[in-house]
């Protein structure tokens, strides 16, 4: 997932990366990231294949940077296990931002001011984990419903989340 690392890069956070080897074909190894202010970034058609999973992130991240965060050509995402792309309208608004829904991916105006709420995922681990790290950002009281959906896709996110010092119930 070395495409997302390169999207936060250009984001402002600080990604160290030492890649030890590949499995099934994808690189693993160490990621060690540095808080930074974030500022907006586009993502393009291009880009997208490489990052498919981790669109959902890239929009709550635009909720927190300054400027025009963009994301183009990840219609895919609408025939997901959710259309994910509306999910990530949804789960701005659920926080109190606004996230603008674009045919093909959205485009978030950051900063914005998060406060706290309940997220339905609706049973889709990527709206999970990215309505997680929402919560983190927002100093507020979000409650995720179904958080154990994630384990589709990494089995231990909330154990990994609480070592982060995120609380989960």
């Amino acid at each position: 997932r070395l495409a997302f690392l390169d999207v936060v890069r250009r984001m402002g956070a600080r990604a160290e990366t030492l890649v030890e080897g590949t499995s099934l074909g994808e690189p693993w190894g160490t990621v060690r990231v540095t808080p930074g202010r974030l500022r907006a970034a586009s993502v393009g058609p291009e880009e997208v294949p490489g990052l498919i999973d981790e669109v959902p992130l890239i929009a709550v991240l635009g909720l927190f940077a300054e400027g025009v965060t963009e994301v183009r050509g990840a219609d895919e995402l609408r025939h997901k296990e959710s259309d994910r792309l509306a999910a990530v309208v949804r789960l701005a608004a659920a926080l109190g931002g606004t996230i603008e829904p674009l045919d093909d991916g959205f485009r978030v105006e950051g900063p914005q001011r998060l406060g706290g709420g309940v997220v339905d995922p609706g049973g889709d681990h990527r709206i999970a984990m990215a309505a997680a790290v929402a919560a983190a950002g927002t100093g507020a009281g979000v409650r995720v419903t179904d958080i154990d959906c994630a384990r589709v896709s990494y089995p231990d996110f909330v154990r990994d989340y609480r070592s982060l010092g995120g609380t989960v119930a």
